[in-house]
């Protein structure tokens, strides 16, 4: 078996090592309605580091293309049955609140789309996140995936196509860092 090369630096294991030892660190994960500026969220799962996770689906008010229904495997039907932001509001910061740090696969993307869901709901983002840190996993990585195909070859190197769910997919990811920084 061909040995694959390591994906980090000895100082970006240290961090993995810290952020999966650390009970504050939450792992990420944002679906949306595509990828636009104007893209809303439809799923936000926050994973703690022993796997018990909090998930929200929400109702972007209008009916998602079929490719998204299929990638994120969220139907309209059940979209429409998912409560909006500011319906989430006090749920969400309960949530966020139990975090130390947010660690995300594409953590700019995904803060920006928690940044406009909060804007659309007359609020900043502090309100519902409130001070904890945000770590981008892609940049613990030393040799960053293309940016056009990162989350394909993310799904590659975990061994499955899209779509996920999205809590497997966030134990994966775990997974992946843990084996990563030899933990």
């Amino acid at each position: 078996m061909k040995e694959r090369p390591a994906l980090m630096g000895a100082e970006a294991k240290a961090r993995i090592r810290e952020l999966l030892e650390d009970s504050g660190t939450r792992f990420l994960k944002v679906q949306t309605t595509g990828v636009g500026a104007d893209a809303r969220i439809i799923s936000l799962t926050l994973m703690d580091t022993f796997g018990g996770f909090s998930r929200f689906v929400f109702n972007p008010g209008f009916d998602i293309e079929p490719i998204t229904e299929k990638l994120t495997g969220l139907r309209n039907d059940v979209l429409k049955n998912g409560m909006s932001w500011a319906e989430w509001h006090d749920e969400l910061k309960d949530a966020f609140s139990k975090a130390k740090t947010i660690v995300a696969w594409n953590m700019s993307f995904d803060r920006a789309k928690i940044e406009n869901e909060q804007l659309l709901a007359s609020a900043v983002i502090e309100d519902v996140v409130g001070d904890c840190s945000f770590v981008d996993a892609m940049e613990l990585f030393s040799g960053a995936v293309g940016k056009d195909t990162k989350y394909t070859k993310l799904m590659n190197a975990l061994g499955h196509p899209t779509p996920v769910d999205p809590v497997e997919y966030l134990l994966e990811v775990r997974q992946l860092l843990e084996r990563e920084a030899g933990i």
